[in-house]
């Protein structure tokens, strides 16, 4: 739990994307003042250790869970990379949890754009070459892919400033750290059972792969509520944050209000 900000709600677990870290929460939390906010650093990324070799996108998903509930965590929202964590967590826990908001949503061993993949091993060829520095930060937001398109230039230059801080170091190693962790395919199909209420948002502009990623949790899911936010892009919690925030905001009213009606089973903590 890298960054937490107090609020008398119930608390909600963020999960950044890849390249990253939970200092990009800023802007979007200040538009949810009420709520209780953990965001957390993924391995590899911010002030967090490496990926251990060996570790499993579904043993991630228990230890957040785990940690989540030890903090009264009822709500989890997850970006790009982050929303296939986020979704671990939830399938970690599937009775536990009031709701989940992916956001540029992935699924693990689901859709993948070539773009993408193309532009990964670019940077491990560079990285390889020169090694980490800010090099790595240029070809990463470069387009296409336009993964940071939409962005406005206050924002890009946030975004870099983070980036540059990456260490990069899961390029050089055989299992791809979180990267590799984050392939592994997830059993969708579970979340048929979860009371979990979930909210997608995708971008005006998003990826083909990732849209159809909200297609297949639709598909198993069909009460989901999907949302795209205009003008947006890859990133759109970040590049709309205060309408993001709005729906959002709506989405855990209404997932509290039909616990409330329903009495979802409590948390371990309480």
């Amino acid at each position: 739990m890298a960054r937490v900000k107090p609020g008398s709600g119930m608390a909600v677990l963020w999960v950044h994307g890849y390249t990253i870290d939970s200092t990009i929460w800023k802007d979007l939390w200040s538009h949810l003042p009420a709520r209780c906010h953990y965001g957390i650093d993924l391995p590899g990324h911010g002030a967090s250790t490496p990926h251990i070799p060996g570790d499993s996108l579904d043993g991630l998903g228990r230890s957040l869970a785990d940690a989540a509930l030890r903090r009264g965590v009822r709500h989890i929202v997850g970006l790009s990379l982050g929303s296939i964590i986020a979704l671990e967590v939830c399938l970690a826990e599937p009775q536990a949890f009031l709701s989940l908001t992916l956001a540029a949503p992935a699924i693990g061993g689901g859709p993948v754009d070539a773009d993408v993949g193309k532009r990964y091993r670019e940077l491990s060829v560079l990285q390889q070459e020169r090694g980490s520095g800010p090099w790595m930060t240029e070809l990463w937001m470069r387009s296409p892919p336009p993964t940071f398109d939409h962005s406005e230039e206050g924002l890009r230059l946030k975004l870099a400033q983070t980036i540059d801080q990456h260490s990069w170091n899961e390029l050089s190693r055989s299992d791809q750290g979180i990267c590799g962790a984050a392939r592994q395919r997830q059993n969708v199909r579970e979340l048929q059972s979860s009371p979990t209420e979930l909210l997608i948002l995708v971008g005006e502009h998003e990826f083909p792969a990732f849209r159809r990623s909200a297609r297949l949790l639709q598909h198993f899911r069909p009460d989901a509520i999907l949302a795209t936010l205009p003008r947006t892009g890859h990133l759109c919690l970040l590049q709309a944050p205060r309408m993001a925030a709005r729906l959002i905001a709506d989405h855990w009213s209404s997932a509290e209000d039909h616990a409330r009606a329903h009495k979802h089973p409590k948390s371990r903590s309480s």
